[in-house]
């Protein structure tokens, strides 16, 4: 991008006069011819970074590194950014790409010189600083410098010995120097570092290998218990009254002794 910063200008002429008593005035011509003269340039670099936060289509929002700030820029279609040597667009950069940007400022200072010929007539001199010259354009005025001199049938005259109507050949030459200030931009960028790797265990790793549960088996009903067995049909309950009246009987002599021990 180039800016014109400001541009000055200043005319200086250079008259040759020829009198002319009698005859018509022929049609008065102009012819310019500019050039340009270069001077000295100067050239100031800054550089700006930030990490990339978000970035939706076109838009990209990058946090400054020195101010933290959030910054919003529009970035043109079809625009890339250099990552790692490669070109990426801009909807292709991932959150966490670190941006570099470069902005070179160079500024010019030129001359632009324009000399112009006008053959024309004195329709108005005002000594010692203003000329009137009629042209197919209309009348224009000019500025006469302190201590301009013209020929005048090859006499060096003043500016006091132009008269009105003379058939005159001027040469003006303006001069206008101007400050030409250019911007470049160069916007590098470094891709995000992977995420570390799980750490490495140290030491003897124990793999603990976990069995799958045994299937549940359904406990069987137990068993009835069986019935108890018939007595035979032969066996009889006579033991069994024999016993008891045995018992009776032992029961009769120990209740009699307890008396007799009295």
């Amino acid at each position: 991008m180039t800016k014109l910063l400001h541009s000055k200008s200043a005319r200086v002429i250079a008259l040759a006069c020829a009198a002319a008593a009698t005859g018509l005035f022929a049609a008065a011509q102009q012819t310019t011819t500019t050039s340009v003269a270069h001077e000295p340039v100067s050239k100031s670099t800054k550089t700006e970074s930030g990490v990339v936060t978000h970035v939706s289509g076109n838009t990209v929002v990058v946090k400054r590194d020195d101010t933290g700030q959030l910054v919003t820029f529009q970035v043109p279609p079809g625009k890339t950014v250099d990552v790692g040597g490669k070109e990426v667009s801009v909807k292709d950069l991932q959150v966490g790409t670190h941006l570099t940007r470069k902005v070179t400022t160079t500024t010019t200072e030129r001359v632009i010189t324009a000399v112009t010929t006008i053959k024309g007539k004195v329709w108005f001199v005002n000594p010692p600083t203003t000329v009137i010259v009629s042209t197919p354009e209309g009348n224009k005025q000019y500025k006469v410098p302190p201590g301009t001199m013209f020929d005048v049938n090859g006499t060096k005259q003043s500016v006091f010995h132009l008269k009105k109507g003379m058939d005159i050949d001027a040469t003006v030459v303006q001069t206008t120097p101007e400050t030409v200030v250019s911007y470049s931009r160069a916007v590098t960028g470094a891709a995000p570092a992977p995420p570390p790797p799980p750490p490495t265990p140290s030491g003897v790793v124990l793999l603990v290998v976990e069995a799958p549960p045994a299937p549940q088996v359904a406990e069987a009903a137990p068993a009835p218990a069986p019935a108890p067995a018939a007595l035979p049909k032969t066996g009889s309950e006579l033991p069994l009254i024999g016993l008891l009246g045995l018992a009776f009987l032992t029961l009769g002599f120990g209740v009699r002794f307890a008396r007799f021990g009295r």
